[in-house]
C-alpha cells in the first residue's frame, strides 16, 4: 500500500492478496487488458497508475477488478491470450526473418 498525495494506493501483491489470486495472475490481467486495448478499444481491468514501474490501483479498482475475477467468463481471458500469443509469435517470427536477411546481406561478396 502507497499514499500519493493523500490517495492510497494498492500494489500488485495486495491486490493478489484481496481477489485470492497469485501476483502473476494479477499482473497477467493487466499486461492482457493492455493488448487487449490496442486491439478492441475495451480492457478486463482497470489501467493502473505506474511508479517506477510498480503497479498502483484506487480501491474502486481494486474492488472492479475483484468483481471481474469473480464474475469473469473463461471464454474471454482465453480468446485474449491467443490472440496476445499469436501476435507475439509472428513479431517474434518477423524479427528472425529480420536478423535472417541482414545476416545472409552481409555474407554477399559485392
Amino acid at each position: 500500500m502507497r499514499e500519493i498525495d493523500g490517495i492510497v494506493y494498492y500494489t500488485s501483491g495486495d491486490v493478489s492478496a484481496y481477489i485470492t489470486r497469485s501476483r502473476q495472475t494479477t499482473v497477467a490481467l493487466d499486461v492482457l487488458s493492455d493488448f487487449w486495448e490496442k486491439e478492441h478499444g475495451e480492457r478486463f481491468v482497470p489501467k493502473p497508475i505506474r511508479v517506477n514501474g510498480q503497479r498502483l490501483y484506487t480501491k474502486d479498482q481494486v474492488r472492479e477488478i475483484k468483481r471481474f475475477t469473480d464474475t469473469k467468463k473463461g471464454g474471454e481471458l482465453a480468446r485474449a491470450k491467443k490472440e496476445y500469443e499469436a501476435k507475439k509469435k509472428a513479431e517474434t517470427k518477423q524479427e528472425k526473418k529480420q536478423c535472417w536477411a541482414i545476416a545472409e546481406k552481409g555474407k554477399r561478396p559485392d
